[in-house]
């Protein structure tokens, strides 16, 4: 039995007239499924794994009539649905290599940064954060923190406000002599 024959993907899953280039009859290729089978492996948590060529944020790619097209992308349009316009596919499993078409979710690009585990790491870091990169230390009168909830230190926020005053004092100047002339 092959390793190919194990997968939970079965080749009457895959409906490849859903996909947005369909194949031109003319070109004498390998079949697309197996070749997208042949790059897939099993992995832990029910995942296939992706294991052919991948981007350095860890999703594979996929060449499907000459064009390069992301791995989980192309089989979750294969096996699932068309992918609308302006819409993502979210990795329900959290592993950016995984092409199981049931760990995808078709969602909003909003939906997936809220979902994201990345958005919460970095703020979690910024709360942890005792000094600024410049060494001002982030506390007490020194810091402020924005609308958003994002904080920032006063001293760095003044110094970079003094500079572009520098840099743009001229044109500066013009625009308040131009409003004062205008009343």
């Amino acid at each position: 039995m092959s390793f190919i024959a194990r997968l939970p993907l079965s080749r009457e899953m895959f409906d490849l007239t859903r996909l947005s280039d369909p194949c031109r009859a003319s070109r004498k290729t390998r079949d697309p499924i197996e070749r997208f089978l042949e790059k897939v492996a099993s992995g832990g948590a029910g995942c296939l794994e992706w294991q052919g060529s991948k981007s350095p944020q860890g999703y594979g790619w996929f060449s499907w009539n000459s064009k390069a097209t992301l791995a989980h992308r192309w089989v979750y349009e294969a096996v699932r649905s068309r992918i609308p316009n302006g819409m993502v596919i979210d990795h329900l499993c959290r592993n950016r290599c995984c092409v199981n078409p049931f760990h995808l979710e078709c969602v909003s690009m909003g939906e997936n940064t809220a979902r994201g585990i990345l958005h919460d790491v970095q703020r979690a870091k910024a709360k942890q954060m005792t000094h600024c990169k410049r060494g001002h230390p982030l506390f007490g009168a020194n810091l402020g923190v924005n609308s958003s909830g994002t904080r920032k230190c006063k001293t760095c926020h003044a110094m970079t406000a003094d500079k572009w005053r520098r840099n743009n004092r001229d044109r500066v100047n013009f625009l308040q002599q131009q409003r004062r002339a205008s009343k």
